[in-house]
């Protein structure tokens, strides 16, 4: 309901010649035989020949999609059909298929790939790397870990397996990994407190969740055109604790990117991770969150 709630706001807020802007902005995005219901500044919505409505959201600036929606109708309430994601440039990171609400059949989630049934996930989901190598195979019942679970090293070689029963580990059969990174990154603010590490870096998580909720500007524009979602911004930590290399995977439109990189500028130093008692450097994913009231 709160989706369908969502729609027609944004429906209602668009005149009729803003949507007439954007219908032959996206028009050539139309599917065979759809009708173009609406269209705004970051999304249309359209009507196929057998009654189901299909959202589509783009990156405004360039026109590339983010998001292919299928509902069951135009209430938006039940996704019924394909369901696609990409990140900005283009790359396709999510594709499945919906059947009355569920996630049903092959699926691929970012690196993952596997069967739903049901709406849960069954069978063997693997994770290949950049190259395509395979990373992880895991195997799957009624949505928790059951049997085998196996990683493998950048050379395809088995370097840990471990068995499942019904999502509890029973049994480490091998474990050959190399020395990975002892401790993640961490924004600044919790270095004198004493505890598990595992206590440092929820303390590091809710500074850094502090950080975000004070700083954080909603963009003028994005807020009057109701561009609202999730960021995604990847950069790296370096071993002096700069945030380096930022590249946007996800940046909903050119005024929340800004927003984005002026946050990211204001940040605090982190502390790096440590390898072999070193700082080292490592990627860092962080989702921004961009929601109006």
């Amino acid at each position: 309901m709160k989706k369908y709630f969502l729609l027609s706001t944004l429906l209602s807020f668009f005149n009729a010649g803003e949507s007439q802007v954007y219908y032959y902005k996206y028009k050539d995005q139309l599917e065979a035989g759809s009708k173009m219901i609406e269209a705004g500044y970051h999304f249309t919505l359209e009507r196929t020949p057998s009654g189901k409505a299909i959202y589509k959201q783009y990156y405004p600036e360039t026109g590339q999609m983010t998001h292919f929606i299928t509902f069951e109708n135009q209430k938006m309430q039940v996704k019924d059909g394909i369901y696609r994601e990409w990140f900005d440039d283009g790359a396709l990171v999510v594709e499945g298929t919906f059947a009355k609400g569920q996630k049903e059949g092959q699926w691929v989630e970012h690196d993952w790939s596997g069967t739903y049934t049901g709406g849960l996930k069954n069978g063997v989901w693997s994770r290949t790397g950049p190259q395509g190598g395979l990373l992880r195979k895991e195997h799957y019942q009624d949505g928790v870990l059951h049997g085998r679970a196996m990683a493998f090293d950048t050379a395809g070689r088995l370097a840990l397996e471990q068995r499942y029963e019904m999502g509890e580990l029973a049994e480490v059969v091998l474990d050959e990994r190399a020395e990975t990174v002892a401790s993640l990154p961490r924004l600044s603010g919790c270095e004198g407190l004493e505890g598990s590490d595992q206590e440092k870096q929820d303390c590091a998580d809710k500074k850094l969740m502090e950080f975000i909720h004070e700083n954080l500007r909603y963009p003028d524009m994005a807020r009057r055109l109701h561009v609202e979602g999730r960021a995604l911004v990847r950069f790296v930590i370096d071993e002096y604790g700069n945030v380096v290399d930022v590249v946007f995977l996800r940046g909903l439109c050119a005024a929340i990117q800004r927003e984005c990189i002026r946050l990211l500028q204001k940040m605090p130093k982190w502390v790096p991770a440590t390898q072999d008692g070193r700082p080292v450097r490592v990627q860092f994913d962080l989702p921004i969150v961009f929601r109006l009231e």
